[in-house]
């Protein structure tokens, strides 16, 4: 994992809890296309993670998948 990919998943992660902290009565209707496209690219970003993770000795997460 670059740096650039770590910056870049941690940058996605904090606009993602903005958004989702902001969904009440701040909430605009453009927030809900930028989480979907901040998702589908925390997604492809999420098995580099992984990888980086295991290849530390870290333990294996939940992915939220069945």
């Amino acid at each position: 994992m670059t740096l650039k990919e770590m910056n870049r998943y941690l940058s996605l992660v904090n606009r993602l809890m903005w958004i989702m902290d902001h969904s009440g009565v701040s909430w605009k209707p453009e927030y809900a296309e930028e989480a979907e496209q901040i998702r589908k690219e925390l997604k492809e970003l999420r098995p580099i993670i992984e990888e980086a993770r295991r290849a530390k000795g870290g333990e294996e997460t939940c992915t939220g998948e069945n």
